[in-house]
């Protein structure tokens, strides 16, 4: 009973808390870096040099409004974010962190991972659909085609390491692989190597971390900017969900205050 479901829940909880910790500060990170490329200083107001920021913005989305339209469907427009959440977070059932440090080594940990990443596109379908407005529903379905058509490819990519390794598992693909890194799938293959760049770049793609170049004026936004899914009252409630929070669009704005004041 404790073996096969205590242990493996305590090691759930772990680590989830351990990786959303680490999560918001690779967004703070995120924001420094974009800040310094844009020669702007990020977040500096709250600890010393912004680093107690990421605090102060999980406070103050847990005192948010939760804000529904009137002429939405209440029930499916506040299940959207756990739909995304629900998706990025059982992700991490089956991604191991060490040797023994996994919460569970499925055989099937690959497919496992593909499987439960769908439900993020069902939460932007969700939150564009149920929200009573065309113009939300557009968008939602035009993140959610650009999610799954993103997820393509990355899923073919994935499938090189799974054939060269022999196993779905993500432990018995690690377990195939040496130690250093000339020992690894990417540098041994060729295709693997191709795979490698067509995932990492269509991971990119699918999560809106790529900058695009306004050729009107050679401006540089996001290609997330038009996303339906941020228009309001939508976007308020959507954007507490993590994998649709564009810490560049928010950072933006409050740098800009910073100039202002400056």
């Amino acid at each position: 009973m404790v073996e096969t479901y205590v242990v493996p829940l305590l090691k759930i909880l772990v680590l989830l808390n351990a990786v959303l910790v680490a999560v918001t500060y690779m967004v703070l990170l995120e924001r420094k870096v974009i800040a310094w490329v844009q020669v702007r200083l990020g977040p500096m107001r709250v600890g010393p040099y912004g680093v107690l920021q990421p605090i102060a913005d999980a406070v103050k989305l847990l005192f948010k409004e939760d804000l529904v339209p009137a002429e939405a469907d209440s029930l499916l427009f506040r299940a959207a974010p756990y739909f995304v959440f629900t998706g990025f977070a059982l992700i991490f059932v089956a991604l191991p962190f060490g040797e023994s440090l996994i919460a569970s080594d499925l055989n099937v940990g690959i497919f496992y991972i593909v499987a439960v990443t769908a439900l993020v596109v069902v939460g932007i379908l969700l939150a564009g659909w149920s929200s009573n407005s065309k113009w939300a529903l557009f968008g939602g379905m035009r993140s959610a085609a650009q999610v799954v058509s993103y997820e393509i490819p990355a899923g073919l990519a994935v499938m090189i390491p799974v054939l060269m390794a022999g196993t779905l598992s993500m432990q018995g693909i690690i377990r195939a692989q040496g130690a250093w890194p000339w020992e690894w799938f990417v540098f041994m293959n060729p295709f693997a190597l191709v795979a490698f760049v067509i995932f990492f770049i269509a991971q990119l793609a699918e999560h809106g971390e790529i900058m695009v170049a306004d050729q009107a004026n050679g401006a540089p936004l996001s290609d997330q900017v038009s996303a339906g899914i941020r228009i309001p009252p939508v976007a308020d409630h959507v954007s507490q969900a993590p994998d649709l929070l564009d810490a560049g669009l928010v950072d933006g704005l409050e740098d800009g205050l910073e100039r202002r004041q400056v």
